[in-house]
């Protein structure tokens, strides 16, 4: 190669070399340009453009991040092509692209957080997902699936933990009593109730509140939800929010459903025949000389030759509707601007007894329950100014019922003991209520019994009830001195009255059945008393009242990944009501506090604490300190669990903390030294018969207790929250256990020689556990939505001490056994042979009772004698150990069903007297006693549902003076009940077009439709007792609801 294209060569390669180095210089310094790490300035603002002190900016990816300061302003590297994450706690999270931006303006939005997502706590609100308490919640469209009259008996089997028990269904008295976990101290009545605020106010109970009128309910379980309310907290804590506006045109819903109601189970009795029979035969047992119906008798009650001579009544019949309507309507409007919100709403309740009403000669009233409720409730939230916020709430209820003045006891108990062959009760509309003349049956037991007479002529009354709710609450942003500082402030008066008007001394027009052959039905109708009016007894109660005040200052900030709340918060509550003891307002007072920590929302924490003063107590002892922390862990936030749609939601939570109590009964100033009272006793001065006269005199009174002092319940919670298959399936379990001691009691083993009352003192101790699942699953297949979920819970307690005096054998001993637990004598079936007759032990109530078909019972303690050393625990308490249910339902194109099934079980029922014994006293009988015992029946091998039958069934030794309890009156009352079920269809605006209706829901509904349990003669949640209570209703509706 020539030198000359050597160097051409070289020169063209060395060319080529740096031109390549010049590009590569060239793209290097261009992708460093690109890629430098500059300093991005910004300012963040909240929605009222204040500065955002303490939001978080974050340069997505990586670590690197920064605080806004004061002014809400912050610096931070980042590269062109970097994404700014920028978040707040209140408000939405954004992200901004840097680009070529030097500086950037943020403003965040608030974070208005659905019902869906936040839950109420004690005065204030949390975000479920961070919350780490035991706390349930329910919202107003599940409450209103179940249009009840009493928004009390819509919550059995919708929240785990929360037992509703209902009693009994007269119109206007058919409220659920509570519990929360069951059972904790000794005392199954008001003592065991939780407490209940509506709008953070106090309130007795839920009965009289519409429905409609409800956003949230929610239950507060454990130490950590419930010590701020400290000495009231300590049966946990239900949490009623009523309803506000929200921004936006006007909207007016009306809501209106007619239904009917029927009892769900009443007692089947026996017919006049069967009643003489079983009397005949109680007779013949007795070897009595008192003379049985003769067959004439039992002949024409059998054929009803002559029902007014031999009437066959069945009074179940005659005294009670098949039915009686219930209806219920409610109009709301609600909305406002961005500074005023307001949720206005007018209900009206009416409901009708199930009492039959006749044409009666000379009665122009009814005795028959007709009760109407009208609830006014008028929320109103204001943006007074800057920061400053003001919400009012005014709730007005008024009640007016019409009743009998004959108790709803003595009712039933009048229909339970009439027996049907006695009377005729009406003919031709005129009360009878004797027989003369030739009367065959003129020297017979209960010839002639009259419910219908007993009830009416006590006459009736008018009872009417005023209540007024106002409170006000003030809330004021301090952001302006340091962001998150806010004061707030809560007044509240209620005030409630009853007025009555009672209509009684006057009589009705009675009637005799004069027997007389002359005449062609063979008797006839004469007049025995006349009308007479009625006079008017006016009374009214002084009014209760109640204020309470609350003031408070509360902070919440975040600083990067950390988040803190805290409040501090005074309370106080003075009640003024005529039936406390010593005619003394009583007053109760408060500190509040609590701080929550959250990091990275992945740790949290919460300590909260409650400090309480009591009028109970002496001076030294008067105050008491109830605090509780507890601490969580979102572990689907941690690094090591990735983001799936298996496991989208993980978190564990536990809790402790201390609650108090400083009531028993209406019993006041429990320290205080004892006064001397007078009237109480007196003595009897000259000669007895004679010339006595009584003066009375003064006793000395409770003697007070200067160490008695609050009573104290430690509680524990372990919880695990769990959502998965893309939050599809969520559950929740929950185990928890409480030691209570210092339990406020009375004395127990005070002898009688003391002669005076000893005030209270802390003398027990009960340790209640249990545990609580939920389980869920929500799904949409296109747009057909679906749902299944259910609830079970489960408590039991257990007395470690209580002041009782000492048995003679440890199992007669309440301690060591639950709360209500029931004792009794083991029954083993029935005396069937001569042999089970000479085996029988004696037994401890005089005479030689003991005879074939009487109940077999079982000497416990071997001692050869049946008494009170052998009753032992038998079946449960009257409120169960357990509660469940089961929701489910579909939603399809406008059309939705939704069920409800509830029961509870580990409960008993115990039935006595009228209730279960037949002729009790010369009463009536039912059906499943013609199952009684005789031989004839045993040796036929017939199936024996009861003891032989004695003629007044108290001299019996199966009723051990009048059927203590034993297993054989001892009920299960477990029970599965479809407790709602509802089908509806919803028209939606494009269908009405312009019609001005937004939507319309038509629905059938059902409350209490059928009952699975062992129970035949009365509902499972009947009380206890010898039946003499208005039975449960089902119901069934049709309703609309118009949104417009």
């Amino acid at each position: 190669m020539n030198k000359t294209l050597l160097c051409t060569w070289r020169r063209n390669i060395l060319r080529r070399i740096l031109s390549g180095i010049f590009l590569i210089g060239m793209f290097v310094t261009a992708a460093a340009q690109q890629n430098r790490q500059d300093a991005v300035k910004g300012t963040v603002l909240d929605d009222k453009q204040a500065p955002a002190v303490g939001a978080t900016i974050v340069v997505k990816g990586t670590n690197r991040g920064t605080i806004a300061d004061g002014q809400g302003k912050f610096s931070i590297e980042a590269s062109s092509r970097d994404t700014l994450q920028i978040s707040l706690i209140g408000y939405l999270p954004q992200e901004i692209p840097v680009g070529s931006q030097a500086e950037v303006t943020v403003w965040l939005k608030e974070n208005l957080l659905s019902i869906e997502d936040v839950v109420v706590v004690g005065f204030g609100v949390q975000r479920k997902e961070t919350v780490t308490g035991a706390i349930n919640s329910i919202g107003s469209k599940e409450i209103l699936r179940s249009p009840t009259a009493n928004v009390t008996n819509a919550l059995a089997g919708k929240m785990a933990g929360l037992t509703a028990v209902q009693r009994g269904g007269e119109p206007g008295k058919d409220g659920a009593t509570f519990k929360i976990r069951g059972i904790g101290t000794l005392n199954e009545g008001s003592e065991s109730a939780p407490l209940i605020l509506i709008d953070g106010i106090e309130r007795t109970s839920l009965d009289v509140i519409d429905p409609n009128e409800i956003e949230t309910i929610n239950i507060l379980k454990d130490a950590s939800a419930t010590a701020v309310y400290g000495v009231r907290g300590a049966n946990g804590v239900i949490l009623v929010t009523t309803k506000t506006g929200q921004p936006g045109r006007a909207q007016v819903t009306l809501t209106s459903n007619f239904g009917w109601q029927s009892y769900t189970m009443m007692p089947e009795l026996v017919n006049a025949y069967e009643w003489a029979t079983l009397y005949n035969e109680g007779l013949a047992h007795e070897n009595s000389t008192k003379a049985p119906f003769p067959q004439e008798a039992l002949d024409a009650w059998k054929n009803h030759t002559n029902p007014v001579l031999y009437p066959d009544v069945d009074w179940v019949d005659k005294l009670l509707r098949k039915s009686a309507p219930q209806q219920q309507y409610n109009v709301n409007v609600s909305g406002g601007s961005d500074r005023t919100k307001y949720f206005v709403s007018f209900g009206m309740l009416h409901q009708e007894g199930i009492y039959k009403e006749y044409d009666i000669d000379g009665v122009d009233f009814s005795v028959n329950p007709d009760y109407r409720r009208f609830n006014l409730r008028a929320n109103l939230d204001i943006d007074v100014m800057k920061g400053m916020t003001l919400g009012l709430r005014l709730g007005t209820i008024f009640t007016d019922g019409n009743y009998p003045n004959a108790s709803t006891s003595n009712i039933f108990d009048y229909l339970l003991r009439t027996v049907p062959g006695g009377g005729p009760g009406l003919i031709n509309g005129k009360l009878v209520t004797g027989y003369s003349g030739d009367d065959p049956l003129e020297n017979y037991e209960r010839r002639v019994s009259n419910p219908i007479f007993d009830i009416l002529e006590q006459g009736y009354q008018e009872y009417n009830t005023s209540t007024y709710n106002l409170s006000a609450d003030l809330n004021y942003d301090l952001g302006f001195l340091v962001k998150g500082l806010s004061v707030r402030g809560k007044v509240a008066y209620d005030d409630y009255g009853t007025h009555r008007v009672a209509y009684t001394t006057g009589s009705i027009p009675q009637y005799t059945v004069v027997v007389d052959n002359d005449y062609e039905d063979g008797y006839r109708l004469v007049k025995a008393s006349d009308e007479t009016a009625f006079g008017a007894k006016e009374s009214y109660s002084t009014r209760y009242r109640n204020v309470y005040l609350e003031s408070g200052i509360s902070y919440a900030g975040q600083f990067g990944r950390h988040s803190v709340t805290a409040l501090a918060l005074y309370n106080q509550r003075v009640q003024d009501n005529p039936s406390f003891q010593y005619d003394l307002p009583k007053g109760l007072l408060g500190f509040v506090g609590r701080i929550t920590y959250n990091f990275d929302n992945r740790y949290l924490a919460e300590f909260n604490a409650g400090y309480n003063g009591s009028e109970n107590f002496a001076e030294g002892k008067r105050f008491g300190f109830f605090p509780a922390f507890s601490l969580g862990w979102i572990l689907t936030e941690e690094k090591f669990i990735p983001r799936n749609k298996f496991l989208t939601y993980a978190k564990i939570r536990g809790s402790y903390g201390e609650v108090g109590n400083d009531q028993i009964g209406g019993d006041r100033y429990l320290y205080l030294p004892p006064t001397f009272v007078y009237g109480s006793n007196g003595y009897n001065f000259g000669t007895f018969g004679q010339n006595s006269q009584y003066y009375p005199a003064s006793a000395e009174g409770s003697v007070g207790n200067s160490d008695v002092t609050w009573e104290r319940a430690k509680k524990a919670n372990i919880g695990l929250d769990l959502k998965m298959f893309d939050n599809q399936l969520s559950f929740t379990g929950d185990y928890f256990w409480e030691k209570r001691d210092n339990i406020l009691w009375d004395y127990g083993t005070v002898p009688s020689i003391v002669g005076t009352t000893l005030s209270a003192a802390n003398l027990g101790r009960v340790d209640n556990k249990g545990f609580e699942l939920e389980l869920g699953w929500n799904s949409k297949v296109r747009n057909f939505e679906y749902w299944i979920s259910g609830v079970f819970s489960y408590a039991k307690n257990k007395i470690v001490y209580m002041d009782e005096a000492k048995q003679a054998y440890p199992y007669l001993a309440q301690t060591g056994y639950s709360v209500g637990q029931y004792k009794g004598y083991i029954n083993e079936g029935f005396i069937n042979t001569d042999a089970d007759l000479e085996n029988q032990p004696a037994h401890g109530w005089g005479g030689d009772r003991w005879a074939k078909g009487e109940l077999n019972f079982i000497d416990i303690n071997g001692d050869g004698i049946v008494d009170t050393n052998d009753r032992v625990t038998i079946g449960y308490g009257s409120y169960p150990e357990i509660t469940f249910g089961v929701n489910l339902g579909f939603q399809w194109k406008g059309f939705e069903v939704s069920a409800l099934l509830q029961g509870a079980a580990n409960v008993s029922l115990y039935l006595k007297q009228s209730a279960v014994c037949p002729l009790y006293y010369t009463r009536s009988a039912q059906k499943w006693h013609m199952g009684r015992w005789t031989e004839e029946r045993y040796l036929a091998g017939e199936k024996i549902t009861y003891p032989r039958i004695l003629s007044d069934n108290i001299s019996s030794p199966s009723f051990l003076d009048q059927n203590p309890l034993s297993t054989f009156w001892l009920y299960d009352a477990s029970y599965l009940r479809l407790r709602n079920l509802e089908i509806a269809y919803t028209l939606k605006s494009k269908t009405l077009k312009n019609s001005g209706i937004s939507s319309i829901r038509l629905y059938v509904s059902g409350t209490n439709l059928f009952t699975i349990t062992g129970m035949d003669n009365f509902d499972p949640e009947a009380p206890s007792g010898i039946g003499s209570f208005y039975p449960m209703q089902k119901v069934y509706n049709v309703g609309v609801k118009l949104v417009f």
